[in-house]
């Protein structure tokens, strides 16, 4: 195996699961093109007002063009920073109602660039659930702890702003004012009146608002009480202004601390001026005319209304943006495709982009689409859904067979590599199922180690994002815990978790005596940095019980092979490990496999568990330990494959 075959198996699994991507050429741009000699309504742009091709903005960038010349040849702390990109500057923060903004290249590059100068080591962003890729990759580069909130629910975020320790630095709720995929509304009021209530920022992505909703597009932020609470009103000029670019409006002493840090700023060449002429074009037609955006809403609504009209299922869109969730993968591809051929262009949209099982057709409506084009398109995908054939769909929804091969995360517990899981791996491969087998000696690696303050859950959004998605998460003892905690933030991975050996909280205390005694994990922490050995014999003697330890002295070996750093920091997290009060927040299925003789976590852990969790089903192995995955690998792989 050479060192890029990884590439082509990646591409492969890519290809098999109908999520393989490729560029394409088209010949323009905007809400109605020529393709294949006829014309074709297209629902893939976000050219929302129709101005990528008006002629005063196409003027004012020809202008800025000839005034100014092909780029700015330098970056905005040099000498890249011209006059157009002033102007834009002052008009956005005009527009907006703030004191001041500031561009960036793109509207990722923003996010990229504001969301590490608000927190980092020691803060806490607390995301939508639903928030967009950039936000999300801008909340895991600030290295703050990332915890996403349940969709639009004012009242888990609450819960999980009083769950935070009073020795929190900062705190940044992030949310997107309309959802890029699902066309969906953010509370804004009430999301504002909780920042401000726990002393928190919020920075809320205007992105698909700015332009469309508003007095004179200036977006939902315009017509909000608590508008003064939001610390950035972050937008993007590639959408309603036809444009490209990224922007913060806030005010000027945030600008001038984004201008002293911000890298993807400070480190990027300015964007061209014909892109700001172009912006400033647009501002001068969306300023001038309060039309467009009530009319581009108010054709989506009659355009739902068609849709609905055709038996077709619209979720909770309130925009310009109308999801038709198809379910599975290469139905949703299959019906963009089937589509087209009738002359209407909309996307299939697939995870990772939207969660597991929500593949959809999102039509994003412009103002180049007249009534008719809308009813045409409604009564189109109406007839082309009814006459699918295939027979597992069911309501619009792929129903994938129960015994279908999966992807499978698994991850073993503290003091065990993960080699020691492989006969459970090979008997899940051997059914047909892609396993990736990783354990705390991995993620410690991948998550940076002692330089991260959360080094296995940092390794494990990082072994996710390289490796993932997967349709089952399974893991056993610190492994197990790490999944449940990151339901607790994601609101539950999709395909259910399969969890053994695990508990909600691990040491004992007032009102929860399932747990280890904290005195004893110090001085398990204590012998570790002086005599290890006897620690993991004495781990490995309780956790095999009741049947005989066996092994333990090349068990030991190895572990010590990854150094006494990976066990003391697994041990920290156990420690530290308390999420109690968070498991109503869990969202899908939770299958539990405790044995009922564990020496490690009493089985009333687990039954407690079950108990506080929405969906969750308590499997108690009879005569049974601690170490299930190592002694019990027939029996955990029917559970963990169904």
């Amino acid at each position: 195996m050479t060192s890029m075959d990884w590439i082509e198996s990646g591409l492969e699994r890519l290809r098999t699961g109908g999520r393989l991507r490729r560029t394409r050429v088209f010949p323009a741009a905007g809400g109605k093109l020529e393709l294949d000699g006829r014309e074709t309504l297209n629902f893939s742009s976000n050219d929302y007002l129709d101005l990528a091709r008006n002629p005063r903005v196409i003027a004012a960038a020809r202008e800025a063009l000839e005034q100014y010349g092909a780029g700015a040849t330098a970056s905005r702390l040099v000498c890249g920073t011209l006059p157009p990109h002033e102007t834009l500057e002052h008009r956005i923060a005009a527009w907006k109602g703030r004191e001041a903004a500031l561009v960036f290249g793109s509207g990722y590059a923003a996010n990229a660039g504001i969301l590490p100068r608000l927190a980092g080591r020691g803060d806490v962003v607390l995301a939508d659930r639903l928030a967009h890729a950039s936000l999300l990759d801008a909340a895991v580069l600030s290295r703050a702890r990332l915890i996403r909130f349940r969709h639009n629910d004012p009242q888990d975020l609450e819960r999980r702003l009083k769950s935070l320790p009073g020795k929190t630095r900062r705190i940044l709720v992030v949310t997107e004012s309309v959802f890029s995929m699902d066309g969906d509304l953010a509370p804004l009021e009430e999301l504002a009146g909780l920042a401000h209530a726990h002393g928190a920022m919020l920075l809320v992505d205007e992105a698909h608002a700015s332009g469309v909703f508003g007095e004179r597009g200036r977006g939902r932020l315009a017509d909000q009480n608590g508008a003064d609470a939001v610390t950035v009103d972050m937008g993007t000029l590639s959408k309603a202004l036809a444009s490209c670019g990224g922007f913060a409006a806030c005010d000027a002493k945030l600008r001038e601390w984004l201008v002293n840090g911000s890298r993807s700023f400070i480190y990027s060449t300015a964007p061209p001026p014909a892109a700001m002429g172009a912006a400033l074009g647009a501002l001068d037609v969306v300023e001038a005319d309060p039309a467009p955006g009530p009319e581009l809403l108010r054709r989506a609504d009659l355009f739902r209304a068609a849709l609905r009209a055709q038996g077709v299922a619209v979720k909770d869109s309130e925009s310009q943006i109308v999801p038709v969730i198809v379910g599975e993968d290469r139905a949703a591809v299959g019906l963009s495709a089937a589509l087209e051929k009738k002359a209407i262009l909309v996307p299939a949209i697939r995870p990772p982009t939207v969660p597991e099982g929500t593949a959809r057709l999102r039509f994003s409506l412009t103002l180049a689409h007249q009534e008719d084009d809308l009813r045409r398109a409604a009564a189109v995908l109406g007839e082309t859904m009814r006459q699918d054939s295939n027979p597992d769909r069911e309501r619009g929804r792929t129903v994938m067979p129960s015994d279908s091969a999966r992807r499978i995360l698994l991850l073993s517990g503290w003091g065990y590599p993960a080699a020691e899981l492989d006969p459970l791996a090979k008997a899940l491969r051997d059914t047909g199922h892609e396993v990736v087998l990783s354990g705390p000696e991995d993620l410690w690696g991948r998550g940076g180690g002692g330089k991260s303050e959360q080094p296995f859950v940092d390794g494990l959004e990082s072994l996710i994002a390289e490796q993932g998605p997967f349709e089952r998460h399974a893991g056993w003892s610190l492994g197990a815990m790490l999944l449940l905690e990151r339901a607790v933030r994601e609101d539950g991975p999709a395909g259910g978790l399969v969890l053994c050996g695990v508990t909600p909280r691990f040491c004992s205390g007032r009102g929860w005596p399932c747990g280890v005694a904290s005195a004893e994990v110090r001085t398990m922490q204590r012998m570790l940095r002086s005599d290890p050995e006897p620690v993991l014999r004495e781990f490995y003697r309780r956790s095999a019980a009741p049947r005989a330890a066996e092994g333990a002295e090349v068990r030991i070996e190895k572990v010590l092979s990854a150094g006494v750093e990976v066990l003391s920091a697994g041990l920290r997290f156990l420690q530290s490990f308390d999420i109690l009060p968070l498991l109503a927040g869990v969202r899908g299925r939770v299958h539990l496999l405790h044995g009922s003789c564990d020496g490690i976590v009493p089985v009333a852990a687990a039954r407690r568990l079950e108990a506080e969790l929405p969906a969750a089903r308590l499997e108690e192995m009879q005569g049974e330990g601690h170490a299930l995955p190592l002694y019990c690998v027939d029996e955990l792989s029917r559970r963990i494959a169904l």
